[in-house]
């Protein structure tokens, strides 16, 4: 699969970063979970080629606003 040419997707990272506050390998962890980490990707459109490789993550643009509100639900803050 061709990830960096999938129609929608935006990179992870930069949402992690931009609207996070968090390097991408510490937002990625919200993904999937483990660690002590909640899943919050559950039903959202994110791919990667190789899992456990947290710059490959990328998100429809249509999940971004969830994956956010995932997060603000948690507790977690966002960047100001």
């Amino acid at each position: 699969m061709a990830i960096k040419h999938l129609e929608g997707y935006v990179r992870f990272g930069d949402i992690s970063r931009d609207r996070l506050g968090k390097q991408a390998q510490y937002g990625s962890r919200y993904i999937n979970g483990g660690e002590g980490y909640p899943a919050l990707g559950k039903g959202l459109r994110l791919v990667n080629d190789d899992p456990s490789d947290y710059h490959g993550w990328y998100i429809h643009n249509d999940d971004v606003e969830e994956s956010v509100l995932r997060y603000l639900a948690i507790g977690g803050r966002v960047a100001s």
